[in-house]
């Protein structure tokens, strides 16, 4: 085997054991729309310079913050109101160094506009710990943006 064919191997497997350790055990990019072409003008509220969008599940109307840098987040009051499968956990951590681990679901079917979305992963996490969450008064956050 020559020196270039070993550099490349070893290259090769590097990469492919820091993606297995460091990489994210759950894809967050596994929901789909039900319509395979689409076009929707969503309605927004702008609250304290942050965008809130309605999304409707299992026939209730929430507030969402229109976040398109950050996977979908529930709290756990609504996870225990709308029925969810459950996917895996993820662990977090906080600015302080803490860790903990959260439940991350799918959600059978959401609508933004009209357009429905189905199994779309959320994490479940404690709203009363987000202060910015609990200002707000939202429920969930949805797919990245304002940089919070």
């Amino acid at each position: 085997m020559s020196q270039l064919n070993r550099f490349i191997l070893s290259l090769s497997v590097c990469l492919l054991c820091s993606y297995i350790t460091y990489g994210q055990k759950v894809k967050f990019n596994r929901g789909r729309s039900v319509e395979k072409k689409f076009y929707a003008v969503v309605p927004y509220e702008e609250l304290k310079s942050k965008l809130i969008i309605p999304v409707q599940i299992e026939g209730r109307t929430y507030k969402f913050l229109f976040d398109t840098g950050a996977p979908n987040l529930i709290g756990h009051a609504l996870h225990d109101q709308i029925k969810t499968n459950e996917i895996n956990s993820v662990q977090v951590k906080d600015a302080n160094d803490s860790k903990r681990p959260l439940q991350v679901v799918e959600i059978p079917m959401l609508a933004i506009g009209g357009v429905f979305f189905k199994n779309s992963p959320a994490i479940v996490n404690d709203s009363s710990r987000n202060s910015i969450l609990k200002c707000l008064k939202i429920e969930l956050i949805s797919r990245k943006s304002c940089g919070l």
